[in-house]
């Protein structure tokens, strides 16, 4: 039942960032709206350079590696998550930090593919403007800090072979099973 709620719970954070995202491009690119006096805007905008690190510092990145870096990260993400429930740490704030992280790449990877960049809408004036996937993202990243922190000592333990290891395991028993 836990593995069900967690991709439903994947599935429907995707569908909520694309759905906003249709509405907007269909009924309100045009629009702007100031939210909160000189902080908060709604400005709908494409971010055609694929991240906001590549718009920010203008380093002309490409696609092809923006789309190797996110299917990188999912794979990833998917061993990490796999070797966590294997060596049962897996928790309710972890399964909480995957499906954010699991949300925030596959929109980042939808983005990317049928956008043709980031549907982004929320300005935060002065810094950056973001969209509802880059606060899965944050999400995923916050709780993975707090986490960090509060397991450090466990971590002295960790080796990342070991991840390897079980990782290439996992792999040979699926090539094999077919």
């Amino acid at each position: 039942m836990k593995k069900k709620k967690f991709y439903i719970s994947i599935f429907s954070l995707v569908i909520l960032d694309q759905i906003i995202k249709i509405i907007i491009k269909k009924s309100y690119f045009m629009n702007r709206h100031e939210l909160i006096a000189n902080i908060f805007y709604f400005k709908p905008y494409i971010n055609t350079d694929y991240s906001w690190i590549n718009s920010l510092f203008n380093l002309n990145i490409s696609l092809f590696i923006h789309l190797s870096f996110v299917i990188i990260t999912g794979i990833i993400m998917v061993f990490s998550y796999d070797y966590i429930k294997y060596h049962n740490y897996n928790s309710k704030i972890i399964r909480i930090l995957f499906i954010f992280w699991f949300s925030g790449v596959i929109c980042s990877f939808i983005d990317k593919v049928f956008w043709g960049g980031s549907l982004d809408y929320i300005y935060l004036k002065p810094l950056f403007i973001f969209d509802l996937k880059d606060c899965y993202i944050a999400i995923g990243e916050i709780l993975s800090i707090l986490l960090i922190i509060k397991h450090w000592n466990d971590l002295n333990d960790f080796k990342v072979t070991s991840l390897i290891r079980h990782s290439v395991e996992r792999v040979k028993n699926i090539i094999s099973s077919d």
